[in-house]
């Protein structure tokens, strides 16, 4: 990273290269308290599993997630209306500690392949501390819907998170020898995505009157 831009502090995982940053500088860049500094453009990236994703993130917060991760960072990365230079990008999971961190890493080695060494296309990129439980819990109002929040150890979706984490693993043993491009094939993530929407509404009534319940 040239700079930091952003008040940081200090990060729940030793082995994190990126700097991180805490749920009350992201509220505060979200409601205007803090503006984003040089005019960027705030990119919030979840982390978490779709079914996660559905039930409760950060306003505005985009999905990247599954087998299909690489491509959809790809997609990021080469997307005409997102200018690397005039954007920061804030990256989180359930607690941050595992998914996010390995998203971020997997940026940089797909940014690194595309530009010569040591430039790199997006070089502000943080980590949101204790990620979305944290920031749930202390600003339910900037979460979509509302005071929504579904952990990913949730009953009922066990078998395809399950699923999903084996193939991410898989994929991620292949990024060794793997070369990236923006013709990278797609890795199907359609079933997996199929399997765990299906479950997704399969549990939404029960889980939106527990929600109901806890406001």
């Amino acid at each position: 990273m040239e700079q930091i831009l952003l008040p940081i502090v200090k990060g729940n995982n030793s082995y994190n290269v990126f700097p991180s940053v805490s749920i009350h500088t992201v509220a505060s860049l979200m409601t205007g308290i803090i503006k984003p500094p040089e005019e960027r453009k705030i990119i919030i990236i979840d982390c978490r599993f779709h079914y996660e994703y559905q039930g409760g993130h950060i306003q505005g917060a985009i999905n990247i997630t599954g087998s299909d991760k690489t491509n959809q960072l790809l997609r990021l990365i080469t997307n005409q209306n997102t200018d690397s230079r005039k954007c920061i990008l804030l990256f989180h999971c359930e607690f941050s500690k595992n998914r996010a961190p390995h998203t971020m890493e997997l940026l940089r080695q797909i940014d690194r392949s595309m530009n010569i060494w040591p430039k790199v296309s997006y070089d502000q990129m943080y980590l949101i501390q204790n990620g979305y439980h944290a920031f749930h819990q202390t600003y339910p109002a900037l979460c979509e819907p509302k005071n929504a929040y579904v952990p990913m150890t949730t009953k009922g979706f066990y078998r395809p998170r399950s699923r999903i984490k084996s193939r991410i693993q898989k994929h991620s043993r292949s990024l060794k020898v793997r070369q990236f491009s923006p013709m990278l094939e797609s890795v199907n993530d359609d079933n997996d995505t199929n399997n765990i929407d299906d479950s997704f509404n399969a549990n939404r009534r029960s889980l939106n009157q527990n929600n109901q319940n806890n406001q």
